[in-house]
């Protein structure tokens, strides 16, 4: 029936008949009603179990539970109040009727209740409770199973700022956003009390100095992001996650400091003392990684607004960061090249960003480009080298990008929480050059200054100085030298740092080109990852840098003599102690008692030409007009493949002229023949190019056209190259 309107209720638009069904061999049965308000507001609802109604002017679904109406996600299939396990039971917004999900295609709510947002209202029905109003959610009635407080985390009373709103005389809408700065920070009491103070001077000089404040969508340097679907955040979360994770530590920042820190110590900074001295730490919480499966951060089914175009470096990861207010984050950038996406779950807090540059970069990153620089730059040390920030206010929920290494601070009004995650597009390929190209260069620098200052001290030791004044004078530079290593392995572990992360960006940035649609933007990104690659595999951080618990391991095992190998290859006894290679191909057994020393010696490199002729071997390659493909090759292909060749033909060569009994070579005479002619004119230096040429064409001819007797019924020369080329002095391949 359709209900009149009475008492100032809403009359139902459409009240359909009740459909009857089975979930699990249980039967229900269910009602579809829709008007243009809430169920609370309209007349002629059965309320019973099941029942869906339609607010047609907000186009919101509302379910009936056990006890109330549930306000549902628009866009999802949400699932029956009594559908169990697997066999999901959701609702066909076409069809008017529940039917099981398999045949109802789409987004699926796990929760009765919906996964709409961060707010997640319910109302009372007037015929089961007589009264109409507001209740908590089901996600929010949780004290009386975890914790007797309402907080975890001690607010105390709120703090005042009369100190300063005696500064607060701005214009226009500075006015407006800096009274919601102040009314955020005056909500929570900061129990710390040099923290708080640094709060407060940080906020009085954005205040003197008028420094602008913006919201998300009026920032320069973020851009707002498509806003996230979650439950509302509690801070208790955390205290369920940290009982879950089953860790006895945790990522913690203190006062600007990162620590690893007991979880017991955690909480009772968290929970214990109503004021904290001085000499007491501060701790937020970074980098978390949610384990709890009830109760904890994925209580709230956080999901992203994801972009097609966004690569994500590490899709399972999805570190949480929780703050406490008054808590300064002081100036660093996240990645070395990626861009970043936070979704700001809780709380509010000031972002305080300097767009990136080159200079800014090495400014803020001196602690690991120049000698002796502070481990960590100062907020105020900001202001003065990069200039006036962009300050913006950050309040729960947004979800924002960050482009590639913005230089930020972060200063939470209140407690706060957010999540991140590092992505790589197309967009920021030019940031992560400029960045990535900083780190290069500052890498040559540090390298060198490295090798002069090892040379300074080698030639001081050899002088043999004695006498009171050369003591003192030793003395002093052996402190110096202390504080001189504190850097360089400090250095040294944010370039390993850099490899670590760069091995995963390369990779990334590789599925970007092959996302563009632009040729010439992908093949600078392809080209521009494989320089960087190769640049890192360079970089080879001197043992001397190493920090002091690596030296100690690797001083440990070096007096245990874990890291000494043979000299010569012995077959192993076991199938299981096999590396992957030698266990696949048994080229053990053809390697057993060849020394490793002298095969590498029968490899040529620019650096190393056990040939003699070797360079003048890969200009004959390189010269060449023969390409062996009908289209044109691109020049670095051609150089590489002229330069494995020759260095194959010297390889053979050199395996003539002193062969190893352990592992021979197998060749035909012909081609035997015809190398040392190509040896000797290659060292008589009088022979033409074009005759050179011939004889290199003809040697490589000769090897694939005439293989010897032995070459057939065991190994060709080629495989045996590789195993050359590419055995290490342990006795694994590279």
């Amino acid at each position: 029936m359709n209900g009149g309107n009475m008492n100032g209720m809403l009359p139902c638009v459409a009240n359909e008949a009740r459909l009857h069904f089975k979930i699990n061999s249980v039967a229900y049965n269910s009602k579809f009603t829709s008007s243009h308000g809430d169920p609370h507001a309209t007349s002629g609802l059965e309320n019973c179990l099941g029942d869906v109604h339609l607010n047609l002017d907000t186009q919101r679904y509302w379910v009936k539970t056990e006890s109330v109406w549930e306000v549902q996600s628009v866009g999802v299939s949400f699932v029956h109040p009594k559908s169990k396990g697997s066999r999901k039971y959701t609702w066909d917004q076409f069809a008017n009727k529940w039917k099981h999900h398999a045949h109802n295609p789409g987004k699926i709510s796990e929760h009765s209740e919906g996964s709409s947002g961060r707010k997640r209202s319910s109302y009372i029905s007037n015929d089961d409770e007589g009264r109409t109003g507001r209740v908590s959610d089901k996600r929010r009635r949780m004290e009386a199973n975890t914790l007797e407080e309402e907080s975890v985390i001690y607010k105390g009373q709120v703090q005042h700022t009369d100190s300063l709103r005696t500064h607060l005389s701005l214009a226009g809408n500075q006015q407006d956003i800096w009274q919601d700065v102040l009314g955020h920070w005056e909500s929570q009491y900061c129990r710390h009390v040099d923290v708080k103070l640094a709060a407060e001077n940080l906020l009085k000089y954005l205040l003197k100095n008028k420094t602008t404040l913006v919201r998300p969508s009026d920032s320069t340097i973020l851009k707002v992001a498509p806003p996230f679907v979650a439950w509302d955040f509690h801070e208790r979360y955390f205290y369920q996650d940290l009982m879950a994770s089953g860790e006895a530590d945790v990522n913690v920042a203190n006062r600007g400091f990162a620590e690893r820190v007991a979880v017991e110590q955690v909480l009772e900074n968290f929970a214990g003392k109503k004021t904290l001295s001085s000499l007491d730490p501060y701790y937020s919480i970074i980098d978390f990684q949610s384990k709890a499966n009830f109760g904890g951060f994925k209580e709230m089914d956080f999901d992203w607004a994801n972009p097609s175009p966004l690569v994500i470096t590490d899709p399972e990861f999805l570190p949480l960061t929780f703050t406490q207010n008054a808590y300064l984050t002081l100036p660093h950038v996240d990645g070395m090249g990626a861009h970043m996406r936070f979704g700001h779950i809780w709380g509010a807090k000031l972002w305080i960003l300097w767009p990136l540059t080159a200079e800014n970069y090495s400014h803020v990153n001196s602690q690991w480009f120049v000698p002796g620089s502070a481990k960590t730059p100062g907020i105020h040390w900001c202001f003065e080298k990069l200039g006036p920030p962009e300050v913006v206010l950050m309040e729960a929920p947004v979800t924002f990008h960050l482009p590639p290494c913005t230089i930020h601070a972060c200063l939470s009004l209140t407690q706060s929480a957010h999540v991140g995650q590092y992505f790589l597009c197309s967009d920021g390929f030019e940031d992560a050059k400029i960045i990535n190209r900083t780190i290069m260069e500052a890498w040559k620098r540090v390298e060198m200054h490295w090798k002069n200052q090892m040379d300074s001290r080698n030639a001081f030791e050899k002088l043999d100085v004695q006498g009171s004044d050369d003591e003192a004078s030793m003395r002093q530079r052996k402190i110096r030298e202390v504080h001189e290593n504190e850097w360089n392995i400090q250095s040294a572990e944010s370039f390993l740092e850099w490899k670590k992360v760069i091995h995963t960006d390369v990779a990334g940035w590789k599925r970007v080109a092959h996302t563009e649609d632009d040729h010439q933007k992908k093949k600078k990104i392809l080209q521009w990852s494989k320089e960087l690659g190769r640049f890192c595999r360079e970089v080879e951080i001197p043992f001397e840098w190493y920090s002091s618990a690596l030296r100690s391991i690797v001083e440990a095992a070096q007096n245990c003599n874990l890291l000494l190998h043979s000299e010569v290859i012995n077959v192993a006894s076991n199938e299981r102690e096999k590396s992957a290679v030698f266990a696949q191909s048994r080229w053990d057994g053809l390697l057993e008692g060849v020394n490793i020393a002298n095969l590498s010696r029968s490899i040529s490199t620019p650096e190393a030409g056990f040939f003699s002729p070797f360079k003048r071997l890969c200009l004959v390659a390189m010269n060449s007009n023969f390409k062996p493909f009908r289209h044109p090759q691109e020049l670095k292909t051609i150089v590489e493949d002229s330069d494995r060749t020759a260095q194959f033909l010297a390889f053979l060569i050199t395996t003539i002229n002193t062969p190893n009994a352990l592992l021979p070579v197998p060749l035909h005479p012909q081609f035997e023949a015809q190398s040392k002619s190509l040896a000797s004119e290659l060292d008589g230096g009088m022979v033409s190019n074009s005759r050179l040429n011939d004889l290199f064409h003809e040697s490589v001819w000769l090897v694939l056209s005439l293989p010897s007797d032995e070459n057939v019924r065991n190994m060709c020369p080629f495989t045996r190259f590789l195993i050359a080329v590419n055995l290490k002095d342990s006795g694994v391949f590279v």
